[in-house]
């Protein structure tokens, strides 16, 4: 297995497009979080808003990271189909078990190092533009939390990516649905829902992983629903973050199985 990881992160490291996919979360986040601060400044009020709050808001709406990690999770392990490179993989590591293993982790490994990244920016420059706010005004364990789910939900975008590579084992068709399913499918599904209304709005809530996933940012450690969080949900943090690592952990033991019964290298 040791095998295994070092090829991979090898392999991974060595990739331009893990690189250019990484400086573009961390470049995309730096203007998202000045936006961020921006808006919250002007929306925020330090009577009604707690730091903890302005945190929150600043970090899940601005970082970049679960769609960069998620792309670049996509690219790494859909570019051994498309430039024909499974095979080598495969003569260095001939149990499937532990390549589909070796993927998985250090996509989420890259996943966390890069969430991490991304919400420490997100919060220091969203400190920097509004003067409401302020680093110091946060308890460490309350900083620590903010990171920590972030770290969860990018990791979560990571095994997305890694897991439809291997189902579709097509880069390009995995890309379409990693940045189409969150973004503009989930979205609409929602709101059709909401407008219907009743058992059907109920049932989305549950059966839509991101939007479940979503709201394990949406929480304010003062113990109050955050404020900026949208107001047709009613899961709590930690049912969203249930429903969104249990949708993606199913996910991820059908694309390892495909894989790992495939007996073909292409």
């Amino acid at each position: 297995m040791t095998r295994a990881l070092s090829y991979e992160w090898h392999r991974v490291r060595s990739m331009r497009a893990t690189w250019v996919t990484v400086w573009c979360a961390i470049l995309g986040t730096a203007i998202f979080a000045l936006a961020a601060g921006a808006i919250a400044g002007a929306m925020g009020d330090g009577d009604l808003v707690s730091s903890s709050e302005l945190a929150s808001f600043a970090v899940a709406r601005a970082s970049m990271a679960p769609l960069g990690v998620g792309l670049m999770s996509v690219v790494s392990v859909g570019g051994e189909y498309r430039h024909g490179t499974l095979l080598t993989t495969l003569l260095v590591t001939p149990r499937r078990s532990r390549v589909a293993a070796a993927y998985f982790a250090v996509n989420a490994v890259v996943a966390a190092v890069v969430a991490i990244v991304c919400a420490g920016l997100a919060l220091t420059l969203s400190a920097m533009v509004f003067k409401g706010f302020s680093l110091g005004m946060l308890p460490l364990p309350s900083i620590l939390g903010i990171i920590g789910v972030h770290v969860v939900y990018s990791v979560g975008w990571s095994v997305f990516g890694t897991s439809l590579a291997l189902l579709l084992r097509s880069p390009s068709r995995a890309l379409l649905v990693v940045i189409a399913w969150p973004l503009l499918v989930e979205p609409i599904v929602r709101s059709a829902a909401t407008l219907t209304g009743g058992v059907v709005s109920d049932v989305a809530k549950f059966i839509l992983p991101f939007s479940a996933g979503g709201t394990m940012q949406e929480i304010s450690f003062t113990g109050a629903r955050f404020l900026f969080a949208p107001a047709d949900t009613s899961l709590s943090p930690a049912l969203g973050g249930l429903i969104f690592t249990t949708e993606l952990a199913i996910l991820m033991g059908i694309a390892w199985i495909r894989f790992v019964r495939t007996s073909r290298a292409g």
